[in-house]
């Protein structure tokens, strides 16, 4: 049960705000967005607390809670960079990132990061 609750939280309160975000891009909106990014920090600040004394989120082990984390924060930290007070949760990223599955994932996705809205944002130790 809590590895299907961490995955539809990342699914709905990490991707949902995202795609606001990244569809207002595409259609020049240029809507207030405030209420998105605030979705993602307090997504953040729920994650940081889940985070204090756990590897992964949802298990001792790697699940398919992490699984749903790994895209949904790399396109939020380019949006909502993590920054200091989000310390567990970066952590928690860089663990992700290391592992040879999300490492193949991002490689293969490398040659689309130029269709991202916001893909000036990417950092370039994933370019």
């Amino acid at each position: 049960m809590e590895v299907r609750l961490w995955d539809r939280f990342f699914d709905l309160h990490v991707q949902v705000p995202i795609q606001q975000i990244v569809s207002d891009r595409i259609h020049a909106t240029n809507g207030d967005l405030t209420r998105q990014r605030i979705m993602l920090t307090t997504a953040y600040d729920m994650l940081e607390r889940q985070l204090a004394n756990t590897t992964w989120v949802a298990s001792p082990d790697f699940s398919m809670a992490d699984c749903a984390a790994a895209p949904a924060l790399f396109y939020a930290s380019t949006l909502v960079p993590f920054g200091d007070t989000h310390r567990q949760l970066g952590a928690y990223f860089e663990r992700l990132i290391k592992r040879p599955s999300v490492q193949r994932v991002i490689n293969e996705a490398r040659p689309y990061f130029a269709l991202y809205p916001f893909a000036e944002a990417i950092p370039d130790r994933f370019r």
